[in-house]
């Protein structure tokens, strides 16, 4: 076995088996359409929102981590409220106010590792007076496959390396949450089912996800939000990420973020047009194994797609 991928395959093997259900689709919230974490957030924004992103963890090893994301947020009807440059947003779709879905079609690989999956989510949004009250449940379907390929075996017949490295996983998340336009907070709670019982992964206890935040105004143009995520896996595993994103005219965010796992990343959001964004991030990590590896990079194209039928018509 090349001795570069044996080193990725043992990385991958140990992180699964510590949070089995952990995928880079839940954790790059802070950029990402934030559904695919919190399925209460689908058309969380009155719009359409699609949106490609790649990102590369470890750079400088050969089969570091990698994951490709298509996700949809849509609002199937009036949102009841304006838009951050206070035009009243007009959905595309009429057909059921309160409701919001999101579509997401990912794939993901981990040396000889791919996990390769589509998650359908549904928004129920009930206003209470100034605030919403919103709950959801995503659904997804994941295929994991571990690439023999890539192997180099003594013996060539291992029936431990050529048997079971391939299965479809279903499971669901549910969540809640509670905001208006300047706070949010809720819970999400993923992989109920947490049926990946399979190429000695574990069945585990389901992720508890506990966040919240508030966007502060300093000025009439500039906003601050700092935001705090506490994730439990388990019983013991309990990890919490610090973050804050600083808002310029609607147009520009910087965001910093630190993690209790000592990953530290810091990226920025543009609004290219109307409607069309920019996304990048950089992570790096401050414990010994980033000797071994260079930082990790995420880019993204997000386009409001409501937005810009509207402003041609």
């Amino acid at each position: 076995m090349r001795k570069p991928i044996f080193i990725i395959f043992i990385l991958s093997i140990s992180s699964i088996s510590i949070i089995s259900q952990e995928l880079d689709l839940y954790r790059n919230y802070l950029l990402e359409n934030f559904y695919n974490l919190n399925p209460a957030a689908s058309g969380l924004n009155g719009s359409f929102i699609s949106q490609v992103s790649v990102s590369k963890k470890w750079l400088g090893i050969n089969g570091s981590p990698s994951t490709q994301i298509l996700s949809n947020s849509i609002r199937l009807g009036e949102e009841g409220f304006y838009d951050e440059n206070m035009f009243l947003n007009r959905p595309l779709f009429n057909l059921a106010k309160r409701v919001g879905i999101g579509l997401t079609i990912f794939n993901e690989s981990n040396g000889p590792l791919y996990h390769t999956g589509l998650l359908f989510a549904y928004a129920y949004h009930l206003p209470l007076q100034k605030n919403i009250l919103s709950f959801g449940m995503s659904g997804l379907i994941t295929h994991y496959r571990l690439d023999t390929k890539q192997f180099e075996p003594v013996d060539e017949g291992d029936p431990d390396l050529y048997t079971n490295n391939s299965a479809w996983v279903p499971d669901v998340n549910i969540g809640i949450m509670y905001h208006n336009k300047q706070f949010y907070t809720g819970i999400s709670l993923i992989s109920l089912f947490n049926a990946n019982q399979i190429m000695d992964h574990i069945k585990s206890d389901p992720e508890l996800v506990v966040f919240g935040g508030y966007k502060f105004d300093i000025n009439m143009h500039i906003k601050f939000e700092p935001s705090i995520f506490i994730w439990k896996s388990g019983e013991s595993k309990v990890s919490v990420d610090y973050s804050a994103k600083l808002y310029f005219r609607n147009e520009l965010c910087f965001l910093i973020s630190y993690k209790s796992n000592k990953d530290i990343s810091a990226g920025f959001s543009l609004n290219i047009s109307k409607g069309l964004y920019f996304k990048y991030s950089y992570a790096i990590n401050t414990t010994g194994l980033a000797d071994f590896y260079q930082g990790s990079h995420y880019a993204a194209i997000s386009i409001d797609i409501a937005r810009i039928v509207n402003r041609n018509l």
